[in-house]
Formats: structure tokens, sequence, C-alpha cells
């Protein structure tokens, strides 16, 4: 226990955890320091002890997941709130020296989704591969309350501080944040206005030929966002 806090109070910024799928039924889980600049070289390996919480969007079964080699693995269910696509949980102790393989019980279907961090309980950012973002994002437009508003406004913020740094394409972004157009949560809108509005500046500062579109796409979903706004207040 003493490491795992050492971990955390001994030295600063937080975690950046780097999700690949390199089979269906495989997810490999890695970690490094967060650094808004990629760029940036560290003189030193910075890593972490993290207690990591795992969901598969769609399975029934929380029976058979494993993490070899990692013993400091448990199981459990919960049920903080109502989904209508049972959802596997996990959680992992994810070691600072090396990566964890997470076995699913069985292999990920399409559009089959995992979410990392639940509740967003630890202070990191969770890099996905772009299929599972949209996934997520599909999963969210058919129903946005598939996760709970603190996970929406994680994976926002995420998403575009990575469009930021080069590490997510724009596009994908893009393509992602269309699920605001079903949004009605002040806590993840504050997120999305922050983070929208930082590019915009960023695009208009560097006099990018496509600052105009980018700023109607913004203006086209907040508009959306005050109008069912507006649908709830009649309404009531």
């Amino acid at each position: 226990m003493a490491d795992v806090v050492a971990s955390w109070t001994q030295q600063s910024g937080f975690p950046l955890v780097t999700v690949s799928s390199p089979d269906p039924a495989l997810l490999v889980i890695a970690q490094s320091r967060y650094l808004s600049d990629p760029a940036v070289v560290l003189t030193t390996n910075q890593t972490w002890w993290l207690p990591l919480s795992l969901s598969v969007g769609g399975s029934n079964s929380a029976n058979n997941i494993s993490s070899p080699g990692n013993e400091s693995v448990s199981e459990k269910k919960i049920h903080l709130y109502l989904t209508p696509a049972p959802l596997v949980d996990l959680v992992v102790l994810l070691p600072p020296n090396g990566t964890s393989s997470i076995v699913l019980p069985s292999p990920l279907s399409a559009g089959q989704w995992y979410k990392i961090n639940l509740g967003q309980t630890i202070p990191a950012r969770v890099l996905y591969p772009a299929s599972n973002l949209l996934a997520i994002g599909s999963s969210l437009l058919q129903n946005v309350y598939n996760l709970p508003a603190i996970d929406r406004s994680g994976i926002l913020s995420d998403t575009f501080q990575f469009v930021r740094s080069g590490q997510v394409n724009i596009s994908t972004a893009l393509q992602y944040a269309l699920v605001l157009q079903v949004e009605s949560d002040p806590s993840v809108w504050f997120v999305a206005k922050t983070q929208l509005l930082a590019i915009t500046r960023i695009l208009a500062g560097a006099q990018h030929p496509s600052t105009a579109s980018f700023s109607q796409y913004v203006g086209s979903l907040m508009t959306n966002q005050l109008a069912g706004t507006d649908n709830i207040i009649q309404k009531k």
C-alpha cells in the first residue's frame, strides 16, 4: 500500500492510459505521464499504481474475465445507474512497471465498446482506439444514459485534449461530438463548450482555412442544445 500511495504523492503530473485491442477478446493497457505536448522528452519514466475500472457495453456476464500475470484483479458487478445494456465491470490494479492484458469473456462484436476509469475516479486521461471511441458515441446517440454524465464529460475532455496534442484526428473527434445532439446535462456541456471554443480560438489564431466551417459546426451544436432546453422548459 505504501508503494501505491507514494506513486501519487512523491511525483508530479498524472497518467496517460493508452488502450489497444490487438485481438477482439484482448485489451492491452499501458501508461505513461500525460503531456499536453507529446514531443516533450522526459528525463525520467514516470508511472503510477493505477486502480482502473473497466466496463464492456452489451455483455451479459462478468464471468471468466482475467488479467494474465496480474493477481491484483477482482471482479464485481455494479448497479450505480440504469442502462439498457448490461455492463461487465472489472477492477484492475495496473502496476507501474509495464502493461496489463485484459482477456474479455467473449470477443467484442460490432457496436460493442469498453470504458476505462468508470466514474473518472482517478486523475488520468484515457486514449482509446478510434473504433472504440466511435462505438461509444453510437451507443450514446441511441441512449445518452448508457454512461453517467461524469463519464461522458471525461471522454469529451480527453478526446479534444488529444486533438490539441495531435493524438486524435479531429474528424474522429467531431464525429464523436455528435453525441451532443442528444446531450442535455449541464456538466457535459460545460466541458464541451470549453474544449470546442478552445479549438476555435486556436484555428482562428492560426488563420486556418477551416475556421469558419468549424465555428459553424460548434454553433449548430450549441443551437441544438439551446433548442432542446427550450423544449424542456415549455413542457414544464
